[in-house]
């Protein structure tokens, strides 16, 4: 894949974000803590092959509860 060529959100959820976006090199890295503000969670990323940089963001899709009141 080009650099010129990034995997599609949905591409890269299916690889459940374990590659980069722009050369499918495992070796990715998080370059700064879990942001958040009041409707979203993200966290920006780096690619250590190809230098590509880019936020993975993430939304609440449910809940567990601990136990039963």
């Amino acid at each position: 894949m080009s650099r010129g060529q990034l995997l599609t959100s949905a591409e890269y959820v299916k690889k459940h974000g374990m590659a980069c976006p722009a050369c499918l090199s495992p070796k990715i890295r998080s370059t700064e803590q879990l942001q958040q503000d009041a409707q979203a969670c993200w966290q920006s990323c780096i690619c250590d092959d190809c230098g590509q940089e880019w936020d993975d963001h993430y939304e609440l899709v449910g809940y567990y509860p601990l136990e039963e009141c």
